[in-house]
């Protein structure tokens, strides 16, 4: 469990291979973070579809089916992406999801002017917890690919 612990802070040094390894795997254990986030979220709007069609109103009579479908299908992808990082750890997936998640922290930022409740608060904090654990993970990548293409 220490070892994990470890992998996840992005200042560590990763020195031998399985710590690299270790290190580079938080990218997914960050996207599997961000699709259970997303996908409690997808529950909540569910149960509140009259609040959601009356934001979705401009869009059209289908606006809600498009919204929860696409939110659907941003979950699927975080946890395929997810599995792909386990599997082969590389900096290109970390990087990416970190640049959308620090981009979706500024937008909610933004937001917090107009003032939010808790379920927006948790999601910023979980979005936090992601974009460390995403930095962690790029380290680690890079460490783990000098590695390789000096061995």
């Amino acid at each position: 469990m220490n070892t994990w612990i470890r992998a996840a802070n992005p200042l560590a040094k990763s020195v031998t291979e399985d710590e690299q390894i270790r290190a580079a795997r938080m990218g997914a254990v960050a996207l599997w973070l961000t699709a259970a986030k997303d996908a409690m979220l997808l529950v909540y709007l569910l149960g509140s579809i009259p609040l959601l069609t009356a934001a979705t109103s401009a869009a059209g009579p289908n606006g809600v089916a498009i919204s929860l479908g696409l939110m659907a299908v941003l979950v699927v992808i975080q946890i395929a992406a997810g599995l792909f990082q386990w599997k082969r750890a590389g900096t290109m997936v970390p990087i990416v999801a970190g640049m959308l998640t620090a981009y979706a922290l500024y937008q909610a930022g933004m937001k917090l002017a107009g003032g939010v409740g808790t379920l927006a608060m948790i999601s910023i904090a979980i979005m936090v917890v992601a974009l460390v654990l995403h930095i962690a993970a790029v380290r680690g990548a890079m460490a783990l690919e000098k590695r390789r293409a000096t061995a």
